[in-house]
C-alpha cells in the first residue's frame, strides 16, 4: 500500500512530503542521466534501450536538474560495497559491490527523482558521503 501513496504524491507534485538530500540514492531510467561537462548520457547504449536501473547518489540540486554521481558495476571508480540494512528497509537497491565514478559527475533531470524512484540513503559518516562533501566544497 505504501507504493500506492508514493505514486499518489509524486503525481500530484507533492514530493515536499519526502525530502530529498546529499546522500539519498535513486534508481532512474538511464536517460534521464548526462554526463554534467558533456551533456551526453551516462549510458549512451543503455540510454538507447530505454533501460531503467541506474543508481544515483545526489550530490546538489538546482532548476530542473539535480546533480549527482552514478554507480556502475564496471570497475573503476571509487569502490563501494553494498548495504546493509539492519532495520529492513525493503526498498534499498545497493545490494552488491559497485563503483561510483567520482570523476564523472552526472546530472539528473528533476522528474526522474521521486519517492517511488527512492532506494535509501548513504549512511552517515561513510567515506563516499566524505567524499561528495570534500568535492561539492566551492
Amino acid at each position: 500500500m505504501e507504493a500506492d501513496w508514493d505514486a499518489l504524491r509524486d503525481h500530484f507534485g507533492f514530493s515536499g512530503d519526502c525530502p530529498y538530500e546529499l546522500g539519498d540514492w535513486f534508481v532512474v531510467p538511464e536517460a534521464s542521466v548526462f554526463r554534467s561537462k558533456s551533456g551526453n548520457h551516462f549510458a549512451r547504449e543503455k540510454a538507447r534501450l530505454n533501460r531503467v536501473g541506474r543508481r544515483v547518489v545526489l550530490a546538489g540540486g538546482s532548476g530542473p536538474n539535480v546533480n549527482g554521481f552514478a554507480r556502475s558495476t564496471k570497475q573503476g571508480g571509487f569502490g563501494h560495497s553494498a548495504h546493509r540494512q539492519p532495520h529492513g528497509a525493503k526498498r534499498c537497491c545497493i545490494d552488491r559491490y559497485g563503483w561510483v565514478v567520482l570523476s564523472v559527475p552526472v546530472t539528473v533531470d528533476r522528474d526522474a527523482i521521486s519517492c517511488s524512484s527512492y532506494s535509501c540513503s548513504e549512511p552517515e559518516g561513510s567515506r563516499l558521503l566524505e567524499k561528495i562533501k570534500r568535492r561539492m566544497r566551492p
